[in-house]
């Protein structure tokens, strides 16, 4: 598990499965992720977290 300083790096990356996991976790829709953030096997921590709403 990333803390929040770490995950807000502009180096850290997390894979599709990881960004999957947090969506389900927050009861968001995967495919709206993909559709605002691109369909990658990566995605940089500190985009998902802020779709996400951090």
């Amino acid at each position: 598990m990333l803390s929040y300083e770490d995950a807000m790096d502009e180096s850290c990356t997390v894979t599709r499965t990881d960004a999957e996991r947090e969506c389900k976790l927050h009861c968001c829709d995967v495919s709206e992720m993909i559709a605002v953030l691109g369909d990658k096997q990566e995605y940089k921590a500190r985009d998902v977290l802020n779709w996400l709403g951090y």
